[in-house]
């Protein structure tokens, strides 16, 4: 397993929530498979309760501790194993792709994001067919989605088509893995926002029933 760092997301996010519960994680993590804000304060405190460097990157050596392991002190490798930051002299090839499992959880948002997208098209084409009294949510719903969803798709497929590009770089050593990873970086963060957008929406459309 490689790092996890805030951004990414995915069954390894959701095991590693289940164990900072099991330690006594305070306040208790929604184990969601989403590595926000709060599952890394729960990892700085984690680390800090073991002497760890507290970054928030539960890398070898955290998940090592939360599995009741003594930790490593191998060099070079940092206090949590953040292996994403090579520590000086580490070169390319020491980085890693930080979005774990990005591909396959963004693979299933995807095909539920683009059935919805063909859901709400098909329903909403006329709006005042509908009930009187839901056509003004419907009005709304339909122009946030046509404002957010061609975005965040889009956003979606370039940060599948980033990952596959970082795979290439990192088989061949190229020295291009920095620069894909800071713009990835920069694209996950605005993926967030975006889908936050779209699961709220996602969310009216289930309320409103149509």
């Amino acid at each position: 397993m490689g790092v996890l760092k805030k951004g990414s997301k995915g069954g390894p996010v959701k095991d590693l929530q289940k164990k900072l519960n099991k330690n006594k994680a305070k306040p208790k993590l929604e184990e969601d498979g989403i590595f926000g804000g709060g599952t890394e304060s729960a990892v700085k405190t984690f680390q800090k309760s073991k002497k760890l460097k507290a970054d928030g990157i539960a890398g070898e050596q955290t998940m090592g501790a939360l599995d009741g392991k003594a930790p490593a002190n191998d060099a070079g490798s940092g206090a949590s194993g953040g292996d994403a930051k090579s520590g000086g002299g580490g070169g390319s090839k020491s980085q890693k792709w930080p979005h774990i499992n990005y591909e396959s959880f963004q693979r299933r948002e995807l095909r539920e994001f683009e059935k919805l997208d063909r859901e709400i098209k098909n329903k909403l084409r006329d709006v005042n067919a509908l009930p009187a009294n839901d056509q003004k949510s419907a009005t709304d719903l339909k122009k946030n989605w046509d404002k957010f969803y061609p975005t965040w798709h889009k956003q979606v497929l370039g940060m599948l088509k980033m990952q596959g590009d970082f795979d290439r770089a990192a088989r061949s050593g190229s020295s291009k893995m920095s620069d894909i990873l800071k713009t990835a970086d920069k694209s996950a963060s605005a993926e967030r926002k975006l889908h936050t957008a779209m699961a709220g929406l996602q969310k009216s459309w289930d309320k409103l029933g149509v």
